[in-house]
């Protein structure tokens, strides 16, 4: 098992009665150490193999063991998305979502992504331009958004992002969205680039209308700004999709 809730909560997930092994954090490197040490016998007493890999929880004898955690590894030595390893009939039916970055420069209360990724780290350009080319010219399934924990609009990268898909004349889907927070919404820059590129759909966290609840969740925002990057958005034809949480922790009480 691997993902945000069995690294938190991963003694009691490896205590569950068909998990072997729970990979902890950010799991490309560890999976890749822990198959090469299954493939050479690593998952038999006395578990030498498994000691050595960073960011493994696993059972041994009865107890449960739990390596040293990984750090957080170059997103530069990863390789773009190879779709060419999966049936060719479920790419070219599959809603795929790209990614730009791992991580939140915020620290909302709710969310696990500031303690599961400490920090804000960025794929490569190239990365999310492959995949979008190869999706719309290979599969006919052009990409349907970029679902980063949260895309900066108005920033350098954002811009070439944009530029990069109307130079190349990428596809996109009907309803490609990118995913930000309301704050996020202020620059015309950002805006503009998006209105040009034919990216009509913006999905906001926008969580509650409620001051009390927002402050509550370390949000950083309020209704003022809500409705501000609600209009902004309609000024440019962008549709406004809001993200919202009900019955938050401590919004009923006096």
């Amino acid at each position: 098992m691997g993902g945000i809730h069995p690294t938190f909560s991963d003694e009691e997930c490896i205590s569950l009665p068909f998990t072997d092994i729970v990979v902890r954090g950010e799991g490309e490197w560890t999976l890749l150490e822990l198959i090469r040490a299954l493939e050479n016998g690593g998952f038999r007493p006395p578990y030498t193999a498994l000691h050595r890999i960073k960011g493994l929880t696993f059972k041994e004898n009865g107890h449960i063991v739990r390596t040293p955690d990984r750090e957080m590894g170059n997103l530069y030595e990863l390789p773009p998305l190879n779709f060419g390893l999966l049936p060719d009939a479920f790419v070219r039916q599959a809603s795929v979502m790209g990614m730009m970055s791992r991580g939140c420069a915020f620290d909302c209360y709710f969310c696990a992504d500031k303690p599961f990724w400490k920090y804000v780290r960025q794929f490569p350009m190239s990365h999310i331009i492959h995949e979008m080319e190869t999706l719309s010219r290979s599969y006919k399934n052009p990409m349907m958004g970029i679902e980063d924990n949260m895309v900066y609009i108005g920033s350098d990268r954002f811009s070439e992002l944009c530029m990069e898909i109307k130079q190349r004349k990428i596809a996109l889907g009907s309803h490609f969205h990118v995913q930000t927070r309301v704050d996020s919404i202020s620059g015309e820059q950002g805006l503009k680039d998006m209105q040009e590129t034919g990216i009509r759909h913006v999905v906001l966290g926008i969580e509650s209308g409620s001051p009390k609840v927002l402050k509550l969740m370390n949000k950083k925002t309020n209704p003022e700004m809500i409705i501000a990057a609600c209009e902004k958005l309609h000024e440019y034809n962008i549709a406004s999709i809001g993200v919202w949480m009900i019955g938050y922790p401590g919004g009923f009480s006096s």
